[in-house]
């Protein structure tokens, strides 16, 4: 995204916009549920866990870090994995909230149509440059862009005033459009598959066989092309990188709940041995000392987060004629 000619927040946009519903929802095996017209923007992100959305009859896998912002007037459907269910942060926003009678709508949103409520017709969406459609995207959890959306659920839960429910909306597009434009950035000049590789990377589940499965048939490559695309222009494999999101997911359960070593590494699958021996590897810590640590060796935004420009300094004269 050129932020000089065709940022939302530098034109202006959403100056009239408001914060109507922030929240965490929380899931258990088998509970689905569905809306069929959402009358807002919709910010969603995952915080642990793993699921999938269907927005619009696409399917859309969450897992942590993952997020999407949707347009105006989407259908949506949420499933929890059976094995572990996301617990997800929501924030609607209204582009264009009147400024009458706000306590009336506050903790109002429309999941449905609702023509006979004078309110419905006085909300409005905003057209926004490069937000056309569902833009997915993964971030660390300790990025602005978390850290923000928890800071205004936290306060939207605490009954904050409506002018600062005004004030969040420009906030978050702020940091929306950071975050796409860095992603752009980051596979600029890349060669085209790699970067059609490295989008569905960025989202999909870290779950060895299913995950590589989808991204060869989503970029139609062989499993020996995968490793070997890898090899070329990340410097590790498919199952290095893999393994470096599942522990990025450890770090979180470690920095953000009691659970206990075991119980961690059967939530990704790994013996508990292997897990702490991997851990210890990346990190150079074990996951007890990085638990205790206020400063971690390394931060969920260190791991495997490969620059492309030191890439594009090892490898660009060998992309040429891919």
């Amino acid at each position: 995204m050129n932020r000089k000619s065709t940022s939302n927040y530098q034109s202006g946009k959403w100056r009239n916009a408001m914060i109507i519903l922030a929240n965490w929802k929380d899931f258990a095996p088998g509970m689905t549920f569905s809306y069929k017209k959402v009358q807002s923007r919709f910010f969603i992100f995952c915080r642990y866990g793993a699921g999938t959305l269907i927005v619009n009859r696409r399917h859309w896998t969450l897992r942590q870090g993952d997020f999407l912002f949707i347009p105006w007037n989407h259908s949506i459907t949420y499933i929890p994995d059976n094995e572990n269910p996301f617990s997800v942060g929501c924030i609607h926003v209204i582009p264009k909230m009147p400024e009458e009678n706000e306590e009336s709508i506050y903790y109002n949103s429309f999941h449905y149509e609702r023509p006979e409520g004078p309110e419905y017709h006085a909300r409005k969406d905003e057209s926004l440059t490069g937000f056309e459609s569902v833009c997915a995207g993964h971030a660390p959890m300790d990025s602005k862009l978390f850290t923000l959306a928890k800071y205004i659920i936290e306060n939207y839960q605490l009954r904050c005033p409506p002018e600062v429910l005004r004030t969040f909306p420009r906030l978050l597009l702020f940091e929306l459009e950071r975050q796409t434009m860095e992603k752009s950035e980051r596979i600029r000049d890349c060669p085209p598959l790699v970067k059609k590789i490295l989008d569905r990377l960025d989202y999909l589940s870290p779950d060895d066989k299913k995950s590589m499965k989808i991204v060869r048939q989503c970029c139609g490559v062989s499993q020996s092309s995968l490793y070997r695309i890898f090899r070329k222009y990340l410097d590790m494999t498919p199952k290095e990188y893999l393994m470096g999101r599942k522990m990025e997911f450890c770090a979180y359960l470690l920095r953000n709940t009691r659970l206990s070593n075991n119980e961690i590494a059967q939530k990704v699958g790994l013996d508990v041995s292997y897990f702490a021996r991997t851990f210890k590897k990346i990190y150079a810590v074990t996951p007890g000392a990085f638990r205790k640590s206020a400063n971690p060796v390394k931060t969920s935004s260190d791991l495997f987060r490969y620059e492309v420009k030191q890439i594009e300094q090892r490898f660009l004269p060998k992309m040429k004629g891919w």
